[in-house]
């Protein structure tokens, strides 16, 4: 029988399997671990932020939930229960993980932070230089990093830890309130333009 086969996941959709043995198949070059199964917008925004610095930019993703496959792979987000950042291991799921911006990073923002806001913390600005071609410490690198976190990212971490995204039991917007008050045939003749 065949080795045993585990997902490899490109962030350019791509779906393989692998048939190289883990220890060889992490080993052997950088790679980027994160769980198998359901994906969710932590584990995806971190693997795309790690993919767009030099050194993971050619990384493969390797989806397992094994811990041996894990410790082979280059750096670990979402899976693991290890939050070390000098190890490269990026997971929030342990119970006693209760780190924020604000405790680890020395800013505002008090969100649990997800693997894309551990990611985001130590890497965020490094990504945000290569994709402006600015230096690292630039002051528009800086002032990115803050807004991108308080508008983009922090959400991917509250959605992740279960943060309610608002108050009640109902959105108070929706787009379907944005309707107007006529029949459905109407709206799609004026849509369509018929």
């Amino acid at each position: 029988m065949q080795s045993l086969r585990f997902m490899v996941f490109t962030l350019k959709g791509l779906n393989k399997m692998s048939s190289a043995s883990p220890k060889k198949q992490c080993a052997d070059f950088l790679s980027i671990g994160t769980h198998d199964g359901t994906f969710h917008c932590d584990e995806v925004f971190a693997c795309w932020m790690l993919k767009q610095l030099p050194r993971f930019k050619n990384a493969s993703i390797i989806r397992t939930r094994d811990n041996a496959k894990l410790s082979q792979c280059s750096i670990v987000v979402d899976v693991g229960g290890v939050y070390d950042p000098e190890k490269n291991k990026f997971d929030h799921h342990q119970r006693t993980f209760s780190g924020t911006m604000k405790s680890l990073g020395n800013m505002k923002w008090e969100t649990k932070l997800s693997s894309a806001g551990l990611i985001y913390l130590h890497m965020g600005k490094e990504v945000i230089s290569e994709i402006t071609s600015l230096p690292q410490n630039d002051v528009i690198v800086s002032r990115l990093y803050e807004k991108l976190y308080e508008k983009f990212v922090e959400e991917i971490d509250a959605v992740d830890n279960g943060i309610d995204q608002y108050e009640g039991s109902h959105p108070k917007y929706n787009i379907l309130n944005l309707w107007p008050l006529c029949s459905q045939k109407r709206v799609e003749n004026i849509i369509l333009k018929k």
